[in-house]
């Protein structure tokens, strides 16, 4: 009574919007009532296809909107790329999660509350992100790719249809920094085969310089499920190793060749000739030592 709320525990889950698929699964069952129907709770938020996970949300009843105040991240779930003989399209959960989201969700218009008017606001759910949110990938090769150093970062952002929305139109403007490999690319982040989120980059021709320019590498990248990779040529000093699948990590390049050559050097460093198709690259830059190994 001090302070006009009232509590209520036990409660599973609850509806928002039918029609835009928003459900609510409160932390410890408990939510809280304020003035005029604004509620405030922590838990799990479904919004069309994406799921977001806090521990402070604040629902505006006149806005009919969720502002996310503490949320670690959020998840999507994405209709399959290849249609079952039916035609139907699973859900398969993208691999990646964004972290440091806060915004608001859009649960539909405010004069469409009930759902009946859906055909005229197809655009909701709407998810508005007021600040940089950023993709990891420090669960691959156990850790190898440091949170601090290898990331995407996404500036603020807004997507609409969160239930709607076709896989191959999810994209996320923003930046990829590499930890030193590369110079920071301004690629789209987009759903990957894997379902990772990730990209493609066509290098410009005459390829990049990596690790601080200690090498150069050409054609093409990626950045997906399996890391970052590169599908090309790495020259380093007198050698040309090309690969269709070197794996690029913050210390070293590792891959297995279609082709090698090195050409000969008479003067200090001196090195041999040498030719091979398949050989095992060990590329250390910081070390500046290129290993090919015959297998």
């Amino acid at each position: 009574m001090d302070n006009n709320e009232l509590t209520l525990v036990g409660v599973r889950f609850f509806t928002v919007s039918d029609s835009n698929k928003v459900v609510v699964f409160p932390s410890n069952g408990t939510i809280v009532f304020e003035k005029n129907r604004d509620l405030k709770f922590g838990g799990v938020v479904y919004a069309g296809k994406f799921e977001y996970f806090g521990s402070e949300y604040y629902f505006d009843y006149e806005e009919f909107t969720i502002n996310l105040i503490k949320v670690d991240s959020a998840r999507i779930k994405v209709p399959s790329f290849d249609p079952e003989p039916d035609g139907s399209r699973p859900l398969y959960y993208v691999t990646n999660v964004l972290e440091g989201i806060r915004g608001a969700i859009f649960i539909d218009d405010p004069s469409n509350k009930s759902g009946l008017k859906s055909e005229d606001f197809a655009n909701y759910p709407i998810f508005d992100c007021v600040k940089d949110s950023y993709v990891y990938y420090d669960h691959l090769y156990n850790g190898v790719y440091n949170k601090e150093d290898f990331y995407y970062q996404i500036p603020p952002f807004k997507i609409d249809s969160l239930e709607t929305f076709k896989t191959e139109n999810l994209s996320f403007d923003g930046n990829f920094i590499s930890a030193g490999i590369f110079e920071d690319i301004d690629e789209p982040l987009i759903v990957m085969r894997d379902y990772s989120l990730g990209f493609i980059r066509v290098l410009p021709e005459g390829g990049q310089g990596i690790y601080s320019d200690i090498a150069t590498f050409d054609n093409q990248i990626t950045l997906s499920g399996d890391g970052l990779q590169g599908n090309g040529s790495l020259m380093f000093f007198t050698s040309i190793s090309h690969s269709e699948a070197f794996t690029f990590f913050p210390d070293s390049t590792l891959g297995k060749t279609d082709m090698f050559v090195n050409e000969e050097r008479s003067q200090p460093p001196e090195v041999p000739e040498a030719h091979a198709a398949e050989v095992l690259i060990g590329f250390y830059p910081f070390r500046t030592t290129l290993l090919a190994n015959v297998f």
